[in-house]
């Protein structure tokens, strides 16, 4: 029964994993291209994984309960979504491309990273606070189908669209203390109810011009 990853410790090309009984990543290449593992229900630890992979780490829809041990030097995208995580403690501080925690167990985003230089993916968990989350997202910030009572928190910076919809936000506090680029989604939050189907855009600037205003006149 194949229980172990049995290759050479140095592999520059991608690694590939995916549909198997496997119950431990020791004896994975330490070096790696691409990290990919897919579909290892069995698979719950992070134990024996690579120390470097110089694109993208990808672990979709395993059994991963935690990040202990999770690669730090990554080049590229890390997905974790669909897993069993409680937490993102043990993150990489900074991603190199997109970040995927779509779909665990997740209440919050502290331990995640501070940094994401693509879109940020969490759809699907039940964070219900944006405190911890990144200071900058350099693409979209998707968040979601989770349980956001508020804004506080929300990243300084959102390069392109900033989707919360299907939570319970009563209210877009705190939404003009980021910087958005993009869009905004409030769809399916008491507060898209109260004002309507209006330009969220405009409706952000206009808090964002106010903000000015009072600063202004406060000092």
């Amino acid at each position: 029964e194949f229980r172990r990853v049995l290759f050479r410790s140095k592999v520059y090309e991608s690694f590939i994993c995916n549909y198997t009984d496997i119950e431990t990543l020791e004896g994975s290449p330490q070096k790696v291209n691409d990290f990919i593992i897919y579909n290892n229900k069995k698979l719950i630890s992070l134990k024996g994984n690579p120390e470097i992979v110089y694109g993208s780490y990808s672990l979709f829809n395993n059994g991963i309960k935690n990040l202990d041990g999770i690669t730090k030097k990554i080049g590229a995208d890390l997905t974790i979504g669909s897993n069993q995580l409680t937490s993102l403690k043990g993150c990489p501080n900074v991603i190199n491309g997109n970040f995927d925690c779509c779909f665990n167990n997740l209440t919050s985003l502290e331990g995640g990273p501070k940094i994401v230089n693509g879109d940020f993916f969490g759809t699907g968990n039940f964070i219900i606070s944006l405190v911890h989350s990144p200071e900058r997202v350099k693409k979209s910030f998707y968040l979601d189908k989770n349980r956001l009572t508020t804004l506080k928190g929300i990243p300084i910076f959102i390069g392109e669209n900033f989707d919360i919809s299907g939570n319970r936000l009563e209210n877009l506090d705190y939404l003009e203390t980021s910087e958005i680029r993009g869009k905004i989604y409030p769809l399916g939050n008491p507060v898209f109810f109260n004002l309507g189907d209006i330009n969220y855009r405009n409706y952000y600037l206009s808090l964002v011009r106010s903000k000015k205003i009072n600063d202004i006149l406060n000092h």
